[in-house]
């Protein structure tokens, strides 16, 4: 996969497709964002997501981005204050609709990535949900979002992202099939921000030096050698978390052994 750092927005401009991808996610696209998702692996998100929710019951909770407000039900059904913060006002709207009167929950535009003006997570929530979102980070800035995480001093993660495990060969370039090379001129005739396929080994060396232990791992889906999880960390923030390396995290994201 490509290996990018820096600011993923930076990276959007600097490609050409910020305006295509922030439409995937505006108008049209975010109203009709879950209907056109539906299928197995949808269904085995949820299914992963119901597992892994009850090992926590969570009265308070950050989700971010929140999106459509998938998991807005659940918590709604369970009681829990939520805090959902996304990039996307379209998104947000969609969100909105799901919403009970009275519901303790909180919807704000942000964006996690900003440097200069990143979204305020607030602190000390039983529950971080981050779903559909590790994909399109780089190894370098998805250890600086677990690190401001960690600073909010939060109990669990819970957290979905493609993988791929260690040492498994790769495949040869030469050896590529018809439908690799249909995929390739698809994104060469719409060019699109990289998404990538985690080193799990190497992902989860980040989450422990951001003081992420792993609890629990449920599958959502295998393909040719990808690994899709959703992952439950447990954080040692709330029980006294070690600042410098935290901020460590923040300041130098992907600095890790990734040989």
């Amino acid at each position: 996969m490509t290996d990018l750092s820096g600011h993923p927005t930076q990276i959007l401009r600097a490609s050409g497709v910020e305006g295509r991808f922030m439409r995937r996610y505006s108008g049209r696209n975010a109203r009709h964002y879950e209907t056109r998702r539906q299928g197995p692996q949808w269904e085995a998100e949820a299914q992963a997501f119901r597992q892994l929710y009850k090992r926590v019951s969570p009265r308070s909770i950050l989700d971010c981005p929140i999106g459509t407000g998938r998991w807005l039900g659940t918590y709604q059904r369970t009681g829990a204050s939520v805090l959902g913060i996304d990039l996307s006002d379209d998104m947000l709207t969609e969100a909105a609709k799901k919403l009970r009167p009275n519901a303790g929950v909180r919807l704000e535009r942000g964006d996690l990535m900003n440097p200069s003006r990143p979204a305020a997570l607030g602190s000390g929530h039983e529950l971080i949900v981050c779903t559909r979102f590790a994909h399109w980070l780089s190894p370098q800035d998805l250890t600086v979002l677990f690190g401001r995480f960690s600073a909010t001093g939060s109990r669990y993660l819970l957290l979905g992202a493609m993988v791929r495990p260690r040492r498994r060969v790769q495949p040869n370039p030469s050896q590529k099939g018809w439908r690799d090379h249909l995929k390739s001129l698809r994104t060469w005739l719409r060019p699109r921000p990289p998404e990538y396929v985690h080193d799990e080994a190497f992902m989860l060396q980040a989450l422990r030096e951001c003081g992420w232990t792993l609890t629990a791992r449920t599958p959502v889906s295998r393909s040719r050698g990808v690994h899709y999880y959703f992952y439950l960390l447990a954080g040692r923030g709330a029980n006294g978390a070690e600042p410098g390396r935290t901020q460590s995290c923040l300041r130098a994201g992907g600095k890790l052994d990734s040989d």
